[in-house]
């Protein structure tokens, strides 16, 4: 008996060496396969030579999502962000186990250690999911209070995020109205006190959306309203596709632009859109929105950041989004989509995908492809490369904006001082002789994504 027992001990002793040799050998071929990719990845993603095709899959291939938006959960940390996506089906078969109860060890490690995450300093509500840096409710600011009787709406002039949009009169001057829809939820009505909070706390520039003043008796008289400065060419988007000849419904101006834009505009749009969020950035405010669709233009083509029902004013460099939120990925960084995390310098990855709106003159970024598609791309490296009529010396400013690691990307400070030496230089930085339009006009931009 005790032979017999021995020798059954040492069967499973020998089962068990077995299966940790298994487990061991499909670690090992695991991470090898990755960091090939991964090696494979960097090689080419310093140089942008290389083609779309190259890393999308048959299985990715397929018609244009509508609206180009995804929900992202709400900080996927320590998962393999494509997995979660299901978007590796060229790599190895999944089963539904694969992606729940990977291995400890085998899972995607955080490639930004140096971010610091904030997990550990971020208070949550566990009922409706606002973080505790965010605003619960309105500043008290007696001198931005409006008596409501003396705003006149004349008419409906765009929709957002959450809220719609009137031309009005205050005072006998025209004004913009923002004003919550009818089937706002709580979160809609959050972020808009978030928007009337962080310009509350902003003094006027001359290149940020200024605001006039509120309405914030809501409930009582009626609702909450956000009055700010009416600028009549509507969004810049939409402006410049008016440039080219090409209708915009998007677009809310009234007026359209006089002439085809010059080099030397566009140059223009790119500086007071650095400017403005140069100022935000020191006032530590973080946008986490922009994007040619939420810069205003007016007289003079003067550009002006608006829209910021998103932002966040925080104390600290990073804030680390806490709720399930429906993300439109093209003008966001990897740090953001994936974890949820943002800076400062995610808005200056942002700010690179508004120069590809602006330098191609409204075409959509990452032409042909939509929201997952661009995801799975983005996970191996991979950049928009360089328009034929864009120079080698203004492209570098927007490929340094899309560095992996935020704390590589210029900041809006450097981009500033960069882009106004561009444009006191006689050199030609958008030869618009070279392009064309035909080869611009992907408007995949849908009107209810925003």
């Amino acid at each position: 008996m005790v032979i017999a027992s021995g020798a059954g001990g040492g069967g499973l002793l020998l089962l068990l060496l077995t299966i940790t040799t298994i487990i061991v050998v499909f670690r090992f071929k695991r991470r090898s396969k990755r960091r090939k990719m991964e090696d494979r990845t960097q090689e080419k993603g310093s140089t942008n030579a290389y083609s779309v095709e190259e890393f999308i899959p048959l299985e990715v291939v397929e018609e244009r999502n509508e609206d180009d938006v995804i929900n992202v959960p709400e900080v996927i940390t320590n998962t393999h962000y494509v997995e979660n996506l299901n978007l590796l089906e060229d790599e190895e078969e999944q089963n539904e186990d694969d992606v729940i109860d990977v291995p400890e060890g085998i899972i995607d490690t955080h490639p930004m250690e140096e971010l610091n995450l904030l997990e550990a300093e971020e208070e949550r509500n566990e009922d409706d999911g606002i973080n505790a840096r965010e605003y619960l409710e309105i500043i008290n600011s007696p001198s931005f209070e409006l008596k409501r009787e003396k705003i006149e709406i004349e008419r409906l002039i765009g929709s957002g995020n959450f809220g719609v949009v009137y031309k009005a009169t205050l005072d006998n001057n025209t004004v913009a109205v923002k004003s919550l829809k009818a089937n706002a939820t709580g979160n809609d009505k959050q972020d808009m006190i978030t928007e009337l909070n962080v310009m509350m706390s902003l003094k006027p520039h001359p290149h940020v959306l200024k605001l006039i003043g509120c309405c914030s008796s809501s409930g009582k008289s009626g609702p909450l309203l956000i009055v700010l400065e009416y600028l009549p060419f509507g969004d810049l988007l939409g402006y410049l596709r008016k440039s080219r000849g090409h209708s915009d419904n998007y677009n809310t101006g009234e007026k359209k632009p006089e002439s085809k834009l010059t080099a030397k505009d566009l140059l223009s749009f790119a500086w007071m859109i650095a400017d403005g969020m140069h100022y935000l950035a020191k006032m530590k405010v973080i946008h986490r929105d922009l994007a040619a669709r939420n810069i205003l233009v007016g007289e003079n083509q003067v550009c002006k950041i608006s829209d910021f029902g998103l932002a966040r004013d925080v104390n600290d460099d990073i804030y680390v989004r806490t709720s399930q939120a429906r993300l439109l990925v093209k003008w966001m960084p990897p740090e953001s989509i994936f974890y949820g995390e943002y800076s400062a310098m995610s808005d200056v990855w942002s700010y690179g995908i508004v120069l590809w709106e602006v330098f191609t003159i409204g075409d959509s970024p990452y032409p042909g492809l939509n929201a997952e598609q661009t995801v799975y791309l983005l996970k191996r490296g991979y950049r928009m490369q360089r328009p034929i009529h864009i120079s080698e010396e203004l492209f570098s400013i927007m490929s340094e904006c899309w560095s992996e690691k935020p704390k590589e990307r210029p900041k809006f400070k450097w981009i500033r001082t960069a882009v106004n030496r561009l444009i006191k230089d006689t050199k030609i930085y958008i030869n618009l002789d070279a392009y064309n339009d035909a080869d611009y006009v992907n408007f995949d931009m849908a009107e209810g994504a925003q």
